[in-house]
């Protein structure tokens, strides 16, 4: 599977009993930067933490959750030097 057809598939788990982001793009064979993603474990805790909070609703998380997905995709698609008209 090229690295392409891994991004526009990529499946990450976002929940508090998930494995870091760094484990699971390891996992996929993605490059990344350490510092950045180290930034998005940072809010997809903070969005967990917010919903078991009840500071956020179902959809709000969500909404949240896709967009950070999102930012991710794009971050490793530039780490490999990947063209974002490439990605869905």
């Amino acid at each position: 599977m090229s690295k392409e057809q891994v991004l526009e598939n990529l499946c990450l788990y976002y929940g508090l009993l998930a494995d870091s982001l760094k484990k699971q793009l390891k996992e996929h064979g993605l490059k990344f930067d350490y510092v950045e993603i180290e930034k998005f474990e940072m809010c997809k805790e903070s969005i967990s933490t917010l919903y078991i909070q009840g500071l956020l609703t179902e959809s709000q998380k969500i909404k949240f959750v896709n967009k950070l997905h999102s930012k991710i995709v794009r971050h490793v698609a530039k780490c490999e030097n990947l063209k974002p008209q490439s990605l869905k």
